[in-house]
């Protein structure tokens, strides 16, 4: 697999806090990738340490198998902060002002305004927009340069549910005209839904770095009831594929190997006498790992 962006035991120090640590990882080139962690685990440095703003303490990286020159940087559209548009312009003036700031000899104003779903709302003035609306127009003024990879930082932060349902759209969106896609975020419900490939970390540490199903395959749990509760529990201790056994309420949930599925389950427990009156078998989520990772760590 072709890789963007290779990262190799990348650090940063400030003073004597240590907020990066030794970070490898490589960036699929056409992925969606999300940095997860939660707040202060050094996602926005690793950013701005990727984009040139700051000076790593240790470590270097490569974008497009090369050095971050000013051609790399034409090939990256980023947005770390909301930019600071003018609220008496429109949305196509404000898109002039970036183009001739970057200075773009044929920026495509309808292309990407239609791309973030604002073409109708071009003539209106920044002002009158909504902040998910604002936070739209700024990934337009991103995509202005046609970059191979945008980087996001936290682009749902503050949006209600539609303007979250509206961003992760849009993502979708980007990604499926070919752009690799790197978004930092906390909220681990939109990166399971969005990304194709994940990195955890927890303070500047990697926890965990591949496709997002590598994290969860094969992995989850059932739950299960009997009017028989204590006879049940001492059958399923006996059973050498389920390695835990949890009271959840009125429930036991059941963790164990890859041989572990509800159909064995239940024929093992009927061959010993012991009935089910509720059997379900569920998926670990992307936030069930990420807790446990970061628990752990």
């Amino acid at each position: 697999m072709e890789h963007i962006l290779n990262i190799h035991n990348l650090s940063k120090d400030y003073g004597h806090i240590r907020a990066l640590n030794r970070l490898s990882l490589d960036i699929p080139k056409g992925s969606v990738f999300g940095l997860l962690g939660p707040n202060g685990s050094g996602k926005t440095t690793t950013l701005a340490i990727l984009l040139g703003i700051l000076k790593q303490s240790e470590g270097d990286f490569s974008w497009f198998g090369g050095a971050f020159d000013f051609k790399a940087k034409q090939r990256v559209g980023a947005i770390l902060e909301t930019p600071n548009f003018y609220p008496y312009l429109s949305a196509y003036k404000n898109l002039e002002v970036v183009a001739q700031v970057k200075e773009l000899t044929k920026p495509k104003y309808d292309e990407v305004l239609e791309l973030v779903k604002l073409r109708d709302r071009a003539k209106s003035k920044f002002k009158t927009y909504s902040l998910g609306m604002k936070q739209r127009l700024a990934i337009a003024s991103a995509l202005l340069c046609e970059p191979e990879v945008l980087i996001l930082d936290e682009p749902t932060n503050g949006l209600d549910p539609e303007g979250i349902a509206e961003i992760r759209q849009m993502i979708k969106d980007i990604a499926a005209r070919g752009i690799t896609v790197l978004i930092a975020s906390h909220l681990l419900v939109e990166v399971e839904k969005v990304c194709t490939h994940v990195a955890v970390i927890k303070k500047g540490n990697l926890l965990y770095s591949g496709p997002v199903e590598g994290l969860t395959k094969d992995s989850g749990f059932i739950e299960l009831s009997s009017d028989d509760r204590n006879g049940l529990k001492k059958v399923l201790q006996t059973l050498p594929e389920v390695s835990k056994v949890e009271e959840i309420g009125n429930l036991l949930r059941v963790s164990g190997s890859a041989m572990l599925n509800a159909t064995s389950l239940n024929r093992q427990l009927a061959q010993k006498g012991v009935y089910l009156n509720h059997l379900e078998q569920k998926k670990t989520s992307l936030e069930d790992h990420f807790l446990e990772l970061t628990k752990a760590s």
